[in-house]
């Protein structure tokens, strides 16, 4: 195939799973011979985090737009103006990212315009009005069909819709009427040679814990948002700490934003300062999932969630809700632990569970997921799909 130029637009708030997605696309499609330029507006996150891509990816920051959150028209044109060559592709937290003026823009200009959707959508909510002069009037509920034609609107000017899971998929289409046509999955995946378990990594992250090796130590890596889930988390945890056997339980928590300082107050309020620890993000999360146990992953809405894939290949035992693609991840009972969205006590249950098995059990469990991993998420056979599906495209 004939070498093409490609923008990839993004908006990064923090360094997270659609970041790390990005940079092993835009790699990929660097490898295959493609000339790839990645655009941030109101950031410079893959600026500073260069030594994550290849050098001769470009990387540039538009600073006169704060953010791709609801752009008009003047700022998409903007945003726009700014990029150039054959193909745009648009990696999306959510189906709400950026705005269908600037979905149009970009339809215009370039011959081909990709969003990546990475999260599910949720759906539609029952209609309902109000009522005008005292109750006696109904109102007809222009909200609702807004709403409904925002999402159509949304599905209208990208070329091709790429989701990171069959679930994502399925709730564009089911929830939000998105064209069948339009519309594919190509899993997420991660390289299982630096996702691993190494004995090296977790002795050397637990002693500047101050943990000990034969501790049990629940964990989890992500964005302090509110979606992760982590109060429930941390409440689950305060549970388990009075009423289990173990007195050597853990809860490690990894990352960085907007809900720290509410997790803070929190682990205070729930007196469990001395069994929990805070750790800033970090660029090497391979020599922190070696040191887990278990991994846990509460989410109120997820895509499919690198972190969970990394936790598995590195030997975690995982502990997540049934939200988004995780049930394409954990298919059996052996792979850990999948709970229903919002069953708190059944997520409880699976803990206590967990907190029961011996190292031995735990052991192999991990073993398990890992061959699992390994053999359905792998990033080379992934992204070489998801670039396939780019090229595709673009030859029609």
């Amino acid at each position: 195939m004939s070498t093409l130029n490609i923008s990839i637009l993004t908006s990064p708030s923090a360094w997270g799973g659609m970041e790390v997605h990005t940079v092993a696309l835009a790699r990929t499609l660097k490898a295959n011979g493609h000339e790839v330029s990645i655009i941030e507006v109101g950031s410079d996150l893959y600026a500073q985090n260069r030594f994550e891509l290849n050098e001769k990816i470009h990387v540039s920051t538009i600073d006169n737009v704060q953010s791709l959150k609801f752009p008009g028209i003047i700022d998409s044109l903007r945003i726009i103006s700014k990029l150039y060559g054959d193909i745009c592709i648009f990696p999306k937290g959510d189906v709400f990212a950026g705005s269908w003026q600037l979905d149009l823009i970009a339809n215009l200009k370039f011959n081909h315009f990709i969003t990546i959707e990475h999260k599910a959508s949720l759906p539609m909510p029952p209609k309902s009005r109000r009522y005008h002069f005292g109750g006696l009037i109904p109102g007809i509920g222009f909200w609702w069909y807004r709403r409904k034609i925002n999402f159509f609107l949304r599905s209208l000017w990208p070329h091709k819709i790429v989701c990171v899971s069959r679930n994502v998929e399925r709730s564009l289409i089911d929830y939000n009427g998105f064209p069948q046509h339009k519309v594919t999955s190509v899993c997420n995946g991660i390289d299982p040679e630096i996702y691993r378990h190494r004995a090296d990594y977790r002795i050397s992250a637990r002693l500047k814990w101050g943990i000990k090796k034969d501790a049990l130590v629940f964990g989890t890596i992500g964005r302090f948002h509110l979606w992760k889930g982590f109060d429930v988390a941390l409440k689950l945890f305060a549970k388990l700490t009075s009423t289990s056997f173990r007195p050597d339980l853990w809860f490690i928590l990894v990352g960085r934003g907007p809900e720290l300082e509410n997790l803070k107050e929190l682990i205070v309020e729930l007196n469990i300062i001395e069994k929990v620890k805070l750790i800033d993000f970090t660029d090497k999360p391979w020599e922190i999932y070696p040191a887990f146990d278990v991994f846990l992953m509460p989410s109120r809405l997820e895509g499919l969630p690198l972190t969970l894939l990394e936790a598995m290949a590195s030997g975690c035992c995982p502990i997540a809700m049934d939200v988004g693609g995780i049930s394409e991840v954990i298919t059996d009972p052996s792979l850990g632990w999948l709970v229903q969205p919002d069953d708190n006590n059944g997520f409880f249950d699976a803990m206590k569970l967990a907190a029961e098995l011996d190292s031995d059990s735990l052991r192999d469990m991990g073993r398990k997921v890992r061959e699992h991993i390994v053999k359905h998420f792998n990033a080379q056979r992934q992204f070489s799909a998801l670039a396939s599906v780019i090229e595709s495209e673009c030859s029609n």
